[in-house]
């Protein structure tokens, strides 16, 4: 069945200043109007009525703002754009801010108790490299309730790492999209940008003996995948956790010839792996590691299960 996509897209504007370069020159971009237009699915086009602007436009102008989705709808804003002359020698002009910065999600965890999906975020910044701003907030929110009790968003402002932690309502499948928005200190000033969206998709189906999930882009392109038993729990116990360094996994065996462990640090980054054999004693130690969260999948002869474990010094 074919879905058409028949909802026009919100346009929404700003009004923006531009001075003239020594040449007697602006160039407008769509960024120095746009005030967080969005779209049901993906924005395609930012389409705006007048760019370049001369001497002979110094005042006021009104630019048409038009907005084009993938699937052709447009909806379209007004903003005031004020040119002004040229700097002289000697004068000082206002640093426009640059967007904040946020990586595409590139991972996801499932951890069991309680159902909950743990998503890296990595490469947060304020835009600036002389670090005159800082991130002060990132958000998440979700067009389908339904699907995920609540979203937290764990990040210490002024870090360039955090983590999105999605609680899943047992039992349910389906489709959500998830909206993270990022916001540092610089303004909006003189055509500054200090708001950065990112969205993407996240799919769950949730089967008697598992769980799976799927992150995708706003093309729906897969940028994470990720399944967990939810029944077959093997007697699994994890300890001490928090913990100062080592980490004990102690489990019920049975008919099971051998285990392999794979660690990961709260950016997604494997820290250890290892191959234990009925009998053995299974434990690793976080001991020179950074103290925070961590990520353990077990393998169990095809069956992977996820828990995680803090590592806590004080």
């Amino acid at each position: 069945m074919l879905v058409y996509d028949t909802i026009s897209p919100v346009a929404l504007c700003r009004n923006a200043d531009l001075t003239l370069d020594e040449h007697g020159q602006a160039f407008l971009f769509a960024g120095n109007v746009d005030n967080g237009s969005s779209d049901n699915c993906s924005i395609d086009q930012m389409i705006l009525s007048k760019q370049l602007f001369t001497t002979a436009d110094i005042g006021e102008h009104q630019v048409m703002l038009t907005i084009v989705d993938g699937s052709g709808n447009t909806d379209y804003c007004t903003a005031t754009v004020h040119v002004h002359g040229k700097a002289t020698a000697g004068a000082t002009s206002s640093k426009v801010n640059l967007q904040p910065t946020i990586a595409d999600v590139a991972g996801v965890a499932i951890v069991k108790e309680p159902l909950s999906l743990e998503i890296p975020l990595t490469k947060i910044t304020a835009g600036e490299t002389d670090g005159s701003q800082n991130v002060v907030s990132i958000t998440a929110s979700s067009n389908n309730p339904s699907l995920f009790r609540k979203l937290n968003v764990d990040y210490i402002p002024g870090e360039q790492s955090g983590m999105l932690t999605i609680d899943v309502v047992p039992g349910v499948s389906g489709e959500a999209l998830v909206t993270l928005t990022v916001k540092d200190n610089g303004g909006t000033a003189n055509g500054g940008v200090d708001t950065t969206v990112k969205q993407f998709i996240v799919t769950v189906t949730a089967g008697s003996e598992n769980l799976s999930v799927t992150v995708l882009d706003v093309d729906r392109m897969q940028l994470a995948t990720g399944i967990v038993a939810l029944t077959s729990d093997f007697g699994l116990k994890v300890w001490p956790n928090p913990t100062r360094g080592r980490v004990n996994i102690d489990m019920t065996w049975n008919n099971i010839r051998e285990i392999e462990v794979i660690v990961y640090n709260i950016l997604g980054v494997e820290i250890f792996r290892k191959d234990y054999k009925a009998g053995e004693m299974v434990w690793f130690d976080l001991s020179e590691e950074t103290p925070g969260m961590y990520i353990i999948r077990l393998d169990i002869e095809g069956t992977p299960v996820t828990h995680k474990v803090i590592l806590d010094r004080k």
